[in-house]
């Protein structure tokens, strides 16, 4: 079981996905429907098996408490993922080609990460 699973399925940006301790879901930014990666850090619910002893499932309500977009347009394609590891993901959303380059936004995905990162390529404005 990947926890980025949501991202790779059909309808999946609209899912968060729970990277611990953050939870992460692509919103809608213009024609791309991965336009924006917003971030959520709310108080994890837990359900414990009938002992009680043992975690059965944990949720957290994702309340969006900020985002990483660009003020350019990104292409509605959405978002890709473009490498893969043992503990994540390096998801790519890109912008229209012009000049011989292709603008680019690459979100590292991690388990576990402490902070929220991305990189802007091409001309991008945050």
């Amino acid at each position: 079981n990947k926890f980025w699973a949501n991202w790779v399925v059909n309808g999946g940006e609209g899912h968060p996905i729970y990277s611990m301790p953050f939870a992460l879901q692509w919103r809608r930014h213009g024609s791309c429907p991965a336009g924006e990666l917003t971030v959520s850090h709310g108080e994890p619910e837990y359900g414990y098996a009938d002992s009680g002893a043992r975690i059965q499932r944990y949720s957290t309500p994702f309340v969006s408490q900020f985002g990483l977009s660009t003020v350019e347009e990104l292409t509605p394609d959405g978002h890709a993922v473009v490498a893969e590891g043992l503990f994540g993901v390096h998801v790519e959303v890109r912008g229209s080609a012009s000049g011989g380059r292709t603008p680019k936004v690459m979100y590292p995905i991690f388990s576990g990460m402490a902070y929220i990162s991305c990189r802007y390529e091409g001309g991008l404005t945050p």
